[in-house]
């Protein structure tokens, strides 16, 4: 995530620091039949620590355009991560699998703008994996992702930090789809664990 474009006219070299997010995740595999796992996750990213990002110049003055000092007001909140899905057995060489997740995004209506106008996404996942033989073997995945309309709002009356003068104030209609392929290879694999089926009496 990146903020706003700006304009710095401070003589030589300017420079900043940001402190980036820390993560910390938590996830849960229960297998519950011999062919079913359960599969969840929870994520938070402290996006918050960002705060505000002072310019300096090369003297560790602050970088100014005119007298006003330069800064880009990141001012991110936490962000989270939820996710629930299941992988299911279907043969020795074929696993299937799906899930869903809900995104609150670090981004909310008092600090978005146009560069990025994130918001709170619903994820729905499949994907599959084919073992052609021992170690080797296809991975193909796809997800889309629904973003909450964002809505911009940049005016003095607003509290938005990245407010110079100039309003701003518009909607975003954005979706999301990911394809992904992946080849996979293990070196001294060992052989899949067997399909269980159940026996039933007669």
């Amino acid at each position: 995530m990146v903020g706003p474009p700006i304009a710095i006219f401070s003589n030589g070299s300017i420079h900043t620091t940001i402190d980036l997010p820390d993560t910390v995740s938590l996830g849960i595999r229960q297998r519950v039949t011999p062919q079913f796992t359960l599969l969840g996750t929870a994520e938070w990213t402290n996006w918050s620590r960002i705060g505000t990002a002072n310019i300096l110049a090369a003297s560790g003055a602050p970088a100014v355009v005119g007298a006003t000092p330069v800064t880009i007001p990141f001012q991110y909140k936490d962000g989270w991560f939820f996710a629930l899905g299941g992988e299911y057995q279907w043969s020795d060489r074929l696993t299937l699998r799906a899930g869903g997740a809900y995104e609150i995004s670090p981004i909310d209506d008092r600090v978005r703008i146009p560069l990025v106008p994130d918001n709170n996404r619903i994820w729905a996942s499949i994907g599959a994996s084919w073992q052609v033989f021992k170690g080797f073997s296809f991975d193909l995945a796809y997800s889309h992702i629904w973003v909450q309309d964002p809505s911009i709002n940049i005016t003095a009356v607003s509290g938005n930090p990245s407010f110079d003068g100039i309003n701003y104030i518009g909607t975003v209609n954005a979706h999301v789809d990911v394809f992904s392929l992946a080849m996979v290879y293990r070196w001294g694999a060992p052989e899949p664990a067997p399909v269980v089926k159940p026996i039933i009496a007669k």
